[in-house]
């Protein structure tokens, strides 16, 4: 969240200097619009990282849910090979998750990540 005040407060200070040196004098001019477009670019760029990840939840609780009827077959068939095999994805699994849990709990980088990441739950 913090990150996203500081792109959007950049993008405006470029646009206040921009409107106000355009009145007056051309010193500077320059370094007004470069501030802007900054900020706008990161703009831009982190709007599209948030769409990336909302969009991703749905994706990924999928993907949670497939490992766990998995792990609960592999379990009933007693296969050793499978379990190790899945076993393996599912410390992927819960590794990605233990870290976009703390991630969307941060301040500073806190929006990028859906809260709906927080319902889901480890696999045991």
């Amino acid at each position: 969240m913090i990150i996203l005040s500081i792109i959007i407060l950049f993008l405006g200070i470029g646009i206040i200097l921009c409107i106000f040196n355009s009145n007056k004098s051309m010193e500077y001019e320059l370094t007004s619009t470069i501030i802007a477009l900054f900020g706008g670019v990161f703009l831009l760029v982190s709007l599209l990282i948030i769409m990336t990840n909302y969009i991703s939840l749905e994706p990924m609780k999928a993907e949670y849910n497939q490992a766990r009827i998995s792990l609960e077959e592999s379990r009933k068939s007693n296969s050793d090979i499978e379990r190790a095999a899945i076993t393996q994805t599912i410390i992927k699994l819960n590794t990605n998750l233990a870290s976009t849990k703390e991630y969307q709990k941060s301040m500073w980088v806190g929006i990028f990540y859906p809260k709906g990441v927080q319902q889901i739950e480890m696999i045991k």
